[in-house]
């Protein structure tokens, strides 16, 4: 079993509560519990403390002992006094298991028994913690620090936790409690904070946290479970081998098959041609049968060689019968099987690493770290109900299915409902020919999964010069017939794991695999639609919806949002905005109110003739453990996990930009109001809401009034409100989540500040545990790729050039403890400064200069966001003499920093007017030059 370890302050001193101790150490089968404000008198005897079954440890004090630790007797442990320093309130205990943990448990007090300063006491603990740090390390305890206020700039002990980055940061300790530990009634007012800390220095070893209520005192007991050392259950697993295929081979199969191109029927033609492609994908890539264990690739002849050799000398050394060159070449093998052993593990890890994805990045430790993927567990259950191995796929069909209908019960569609207007005209035209096919075919990416169809993307795409010629002559009939094969239609189905417990199915959600071929379906439909668009110069999807387009993104939603909000704020107005939940909202779009909205816009009849028999009568099943649920059909929805849902629903949405403004981003609705009066401010919206929620509804999708969040903003006022929308009050928050960012009330961005770093840290600790496997300068790219593109994310919203200096300097901490990662050894008198200069990596003032200098480029040249392109020819200084780029700042206040055109007046005199009109990568390698230092 993992270890299970958890920390307490118990408020009023040990004596007082030793038996409901015992209790909490049996009821949760607690095997380390560390104890904070213990409050016993140096050379009391302890023995009235003793627990049966556990060992007690307490801290070396001369005045009075405030930490103490309960182990379990049956866990091998050494204390570590030697690294422990007297009167500090902490005990440090090393726990043999396979980790080597050390156990690290500390209280930080606001009155130090030194007589120095509370902060100086704490950075001696720090200190401590610092020296004794090893690979596998925990340290936890009552830090008396708020984390929820850790970036916070008015917190009083914000200096603290800059001690914590300044000494230990180069650890990556990873901070594991996120919920509030403590909680005081407090003048009637309830408050509660996060104090008690758990930091971990490789947090794949932390199973879970959970908090405990206690009926005694103001903190809950932390409950840390380390994951379990035993094996688990093998299973065995049937997946395709791709060892020895290759393309060449590919295509010389596929040259020997004879394409039946003169069969009428689509059904029959296309039954031909999977049957042909899946003999020759199961030749060349067979499908093996593995179990779960951590063996990853098959050990070669060479290693397999030295293995037994050291194996027969091991016998030998047993009986006694080795000579002493024998022994030499014991460890001679011993080194070269370990290196080889190594090397495997290093191109495992290199070779899952893609740039920016955080997923590669964490299958990447656990290859590091042996660790297995979490499989589907043996049973399931809901509402109760326990579901065996073989009945889980079915428990997931059941629910994903009843989730839909459920949601659909509960919504009505009206007759009434507006559906836009017509702002195109296009005629059929026959779009699926060869020439569009092969350019699909060369476009698929190259993956193994596989949908109902068995055939992977790889094979399409690597065989695309052969399949062009038959899959052309299919897709002509496709488009003559309007019919598709049955196969396309059906969608296999996985559950992928959210959070919380392994075992209920509502933590899951469904991930769809769909036939390879549909997708090349898919993408000619797609491509029909881009030209229609192109043709009649207009966005189909509507200039509000920023989600699947070219040269949008969450950063052009929020930016222009961030433009609207600071402009009203800069008039000294109060600005209003709600962001409205949709329930399921792809799979809850009515397919025969989609087709009429398409239609009255004045998309040809082909092309939803074609888009009917795409989405009418479709059918999923769940693979899980290896078993297939039955079928079930739908009607309803989009088809998750399509390429072409993303853009019907934009289309199914279109008509509401007709009765108010609204900014999307997918499902993610943000309408904003404002006025010069707060109460104003708030009717309009409530106004704005009541129209777009009716809308939502008559068109059939399910509104979360609960989740529908309220934000108000202003420069310096009150902004505290609630509206009412159909007798639900919505209570303004102090900052809401936009897009993965975080907008303050003051827009101030220290929240935004926090939140990056958070998301960073965690990047940065795994990139931590594959260290050892990359030279210094992959880790710079690494850093580069997985670190600073989440510590920069979205940062042209929030980066200001005038953002508080407490911010500033809060991310060159944070930009600087990654830099740490690249030395071995790293030199404490360097400031951050140099540390970024001696790294080569660009401070934040420069990103935050260069990312300001494509912006200008684009309001100038892609007139993008148009409201700032106007704003910019008002402010813009252009006289015949003048050479670089100059704006005024018009703001009134100082939260008119955040008007982008304002912004852009930290660039004044620093770009050349004529760089403007050059295109826009040369712009972007002139602008790394000059802002960078990068060539």
């Amino acid at each position: 079993m993992g270890l299970k370890i958890a920390t307490w302050n118990l408020c009023l001193g040990l004596f007082h509560k030793k038996d409901y101790v015992r209790k909490l150490l049996n009821e949760n089968e607690i095997d380390i519990l560390n104890l904070q404000e213990t409050e016993l008198e140096t050379g009391l005897d302890l023995k009235n403390l003793h627990i049966r079954g556990y060992v007690l440890e307490s801290e070396t004090n001369e005045k009075k002992i405030r930490v103490v630790t309960y182990i379990r007797n049956t866990i091998t442990y050494t204390r570590r006094a030697d690294l422990e320093s007297p009167n500090l309130h902490l005990i440090i205990l090393d726990i043999k298991n396979e980790d080597n943990l050390r156990v690290i448990t500390l209280y930080r007090t606001f009155n130090p028994q030194d007589k120095t300063t509370a902060r100086a006491f704490f950075r001696k603990q720090l200190e401590v913690i610092e020296r004794a740090t090893v690979k596998t390390t925990i340290f936890l305890g009552d830090l008396n620090l708020d984390e929820n206020k850790r970036h916070k700039i008015n917190y009083y002990q914000r200096q603290l936790f800059q001690d914590i980055e300044e000494i230990i940061g180069h650890h990556n300790y990873t901070q594991h409690v996120k919920n509030p530990t403590w909680q005081r009634e407090i003048n009637t007012v309830i408050k509660n904070s996060i104090i008690d800390h758990v930091y971990s220095t490789d947090s794949t070893k932390v199973e879970s946290i959970c908090l405990k209520d206690v009926i005694f005192g103001d903190h809950k007991l932390v409950l840390l479970s380390l994951e379990q050392n035993t094996k688990e259950k093998q299973r065995t697993i049937s997946k395709r081998t791709w060892r020895c295929y290759n393309e060449d081979s590919l295509l010389e199969e596929l040259k020997s098959v004879d394409w039946q191109t003169n069969i009428d029927s689509v059904q029959e033609m296309w039954n031909s041609y999977e049957n042909e492609i899946v003999k020759i994908v199961d030749k060349l890539a067979p499908v093996e049968v593995s179990t779960n264990c951590i063996n990853r690739a098959t050990t070669s002849p060479f290693l397999r060689s030295k293995l037994n050799r050291r194996k027969y000398l091991l016998k030998k050394r047993s009986k006694g019968v080795l000579v002493d060159a024998e022994k030499d070449e014991i460890r001679n093998l011993t080194k070269q099987i370990r290196y080889s052993y190594y090397e495997d593990r290093r191109q495992h890890v290199r070779t899952r690493i893609k740039p920016g994805n955080n997923k590669s990045l964490w299958d990447a430790v656990r290859i590091a770290k042996d660790i297995e993927p979490v499989p589907l567990p043996d049973y399931v259950t809901r509402d109760g109900e326990i579901y065996t191995e073989k009945e889980v796929a079915s428990a997931f069909s059941e629910y994903f299915d009843d989730k839909v209908t459920n949601l659909q019960s509960s919504t009505e569609k009206s007759g009434s409902v507006y559906n836009g207007k017509k702002c195109l005209n296009s005629c059929n035209k026959n779009f699926m020919t060869e020439d569009k096919v092969k350019e699909c075919l060369n476009e698929l990416k190259i993956k193994n999964c596989e949908g109902f169809d068995r055939i992977p993307l790889r094979i399409l795409k690597s065989g695309a010069p052969i399949l062009c010629r038959p899959l052309s002559i299919l897709f002509h009939k496709i488009y003559e017939t309007k019919q598709i094969p049955e196969q396309w239609k059906v969608a296999k189905v996985l559950p992928l794991h959210k959070k919380g417990n392994l075992h209920d199915v509502t933590n899951y959600r469904p991930i769809s695999n769909l036939c390879s071929v549909s997708k090349i379906y898919e993408k000619l439909i797609l491509k029909r639609l881009e030209n229609i668009a192109q043709e009649n110069n207009i966005d189909l999807t509507g200039i509000q919806q920023h989600g699947f387009k070219r040269k949008r993104s969450t950063t052009t939603a929020s930016l222009t949002l961030q433009s609207l909000i600071s402009r009203k704020m800069d008039e000294n107005k109060f600005a209003a905005m709600a962001s409205l939940d949709l329930s399921a909202a792809f799979d809850l779009v009515d397919l025969d109110l989609l087709s009429k909205r398409i239609r009255i816009m004045g998309l040809p009849d082909d092309i939803r003739d074609l888009l009917k028999i795409w989405l009418e009568n479709r059918f999923y099943y769940v693979q899980a453990n290896g078993v297939n649920s039955i079928m079930k059909q739908t009607n309803v929805g989009t088809v998750q996990g399509s390429i072409l849902g993303p853009i019907l629903y934009a289309l199914f949405i279109k008509p509401l930009y007709d009765i108010e403004k609204i900014t999307t981003f997918a499902d993610d609705n943000y309408v904003v109001s404002w006025s010069t009066k707060k109460e104003n401010a708030l009717e309009i919206l409530r106004k704005k809401l009541e129209k777009i929620l009716k809308w939502l509804k008559d068109s059939g999708l399910k509104v979360n009034e609960s989740k529908t969040e309220l934000c108000i903003f202003h420069r310096n006022k009150n902004t505290e409100g609630q509206l009412t929308i159909e007798e639900s009050p919505i209570v303004a928050k102090d900052e809401m989540n936009v897009l993965g960012m975080t907008f303050d009330s003051n827009l101030k961005w220290g929240p935004q500040v926090s939140r990056v770093i958070k998301g960073a840290n965690k990047a940065l600790q795994a990139i931590k545990m594959i260290r050892k496997f990359f030279n210094t300068n992959e880790i710079i790219q690494l850093l580069t790729s997985n670190f600073y593109s989440r510590l920069y994310y979205c940062s042209e919203v929030w980066h200001l050039p005038t953002l508080s200096p407490n911010l500033k300097q809060i991310l060159l901490s944070a930009s600087a403890n990654a830099l740490k990662l690249c030395y071995n050894k790293y030199d404490r008198s360097l400031s951050y400064i140099e540390l970024h200069k001696q790294s080569q990596r660009a401070l934040p003032v420069e990103v935050c200069a260069y990312k300001h200098s494509l912006l200008l480029y684009k309001v100038v040249r892609e007139e993008q966001p148009k409201r700032e392109w106007i704003g910019l020819n008002f402010q813009m200084i252009n006289t015949r003499r003048q050479q670089f780029f100059e704006t005024s700042n018009a703001s009134n206040y100082k939260v008119g920093n955040n008007i982008l055109i304002n912004r852009l007046s930290s660039l004044n005199r620093k770009i050349l007017l004529q760089d403007l009109n050059l295109p826009f990568e040369s712009f972007k390698i002139k602008c790394k030059t000059m802002f960078l230092n990068q060539s």
